[in-house]
């Protein structure tokens, strides 16, 4: 849904230019503007006019047109500005993650605000189960839901409150890092892809020697570190990663289709005796000003290990339904009971 920000005359006084067309918006109005706005994203193209989204909805900023050399100064030295890339980018106490690519060559940046500091599990509404049990267990934990559904929050809670509570070593590997976690009661190494190691198979093969009990993985892109994340957790350690898919049903589909044929039954085995959880996220609300993630939770236990490793993969919404009191949920019945306590629905 599109729409213009209301008081548009107010808005455009504060950032001290007219509005208009033609006119030009420097990145930093545009930043100040989507952050008094309550704003997750920013979109700042060349020759476009700023977006940004509030409470799910796109706003379009009609003040003026975003310019290249903007684009252009933010970028990290030795950036090609024709290639794709990522970065973090801070200022003061706020802090984004950029991701910067060209579209009919013209530069553009898509700006994903980041909270000022890490939400605790209950801040986000997290499953109890997971900061309660699966963080503690063995085996991987995957996060999954589509992009900007928090993921990446969701994985620095459970880090930050494992270095509060545990002795441990914790080694994280991200592209780019996002959040920073001082070390507290556990040693945190956080690497990142491209500056502090090639890649993240090349890390997860490398934390074989680095003994570290909790490892986490940014992202799962592909067969080769979807084997590597697999291997970790199969020799013991507490593996969490991300992966893309809307929900937990799909993730072990995708999971499993993007091995070959001959390779599916291996797979669908090493899942039933690695995986700790699958937890699936999406955005719902608004409340007030802001949106809320919310959850559906896979639990491994003997009849959902038979269900995998059978690939009976259809009959896991199921399961979740009928053991509620463990801990499970379908996204279905935590948002009947969102809805029921009045907030709104999936973004």
């Amino acid at each position: 849904m599109e729409r213009k920000i209301q008081n548009k005359v107010e808005l455009v006084k504060i950032v001290g230019i007219s509005a208009g067309g033609g006119k030009r918006v420097l990145l930093e109005e545009a930043v100040h503007l989507a952050l008094k706005e309550g704003a997750t994203d920013l979109h700042y193209i060349e020759g476009e006019h700023p977006c940004m989204r509030v409470n799910g909805e796109v706003l379009v900023w009609y003040a003026g047109r975003g310019i290249r050399e903007e684009i252009e100064k933010c970028m990290p030295s030795g950036t090609d500005p024709v290639r794709e890339s990522d970065f973090t980018w801070h200022s003061g106490h706020h802090r984004a993650r950029i991701h910067c690519y060209q579209k009919q060559e013209r530069l553009a940046l898509a700006i994903r605000f980041l909270p000022d500091r890490i939400p605790t599990p209950k801040e986000l509404h997290l499953p109890p189960v997971l900061y309660q049990k699966v963080m503690y267990q063995t085996g991987l934990l995957l996060v999954t839901g589509p992009t900007g559904s928090g993921k990446t929050t969701t994985l620095a809670s459970l880090i930050q409150e494992l270095n509060h509570t545990e002795a441990l070593h914790i080694l994280t590997l991200e592209d780019p890092i996002e959040y920073f976690h001082a070390s507290k009661k556990s040693l945190v190494i956080q690497r990142e892809i491209g500056k502090d190691t090639e890649s993240y198979v090349s890390g997860m093969l490398s934390a074989l020697r680095q003994g570290p009990d909790v490892i986490m993985v940014g992202e799962l892109r592909d067969v080769e570190s979807i084997m590597a994340a697999l291997h970790l957790a199969e020799t013991g350690k507490r593996v969490m990663a991300t992966f893309h898919a809307g929900n937990v049903e799909k993730a072990i589909y995708r999971i499993i289709d993007s091995f070959p044929a001959d390779r599916q039954k291996w797979v669908r085995s090493q899942l039933a005796a690695s995986l700790s959880a699958v937890v699936a996220q999406k955005m719902a609300g608004p409340i007030g000003r802001r949106m809320r993630p919310v959850f559906e939770v896979l639990l491994n236990h003997r009849s959902v290990a038979h269900l995998i490793r059978n690939g009976e993969i259809h009959q896991l919404p199921s399961v979740m339904q009928a053991h509620q009191a463990s801990g499970m949920q379908t996204m279905e019945m935590e948002l009947r009971k969102l809805q029921e306590e009045g907030i709104g629905a999936i973004e």
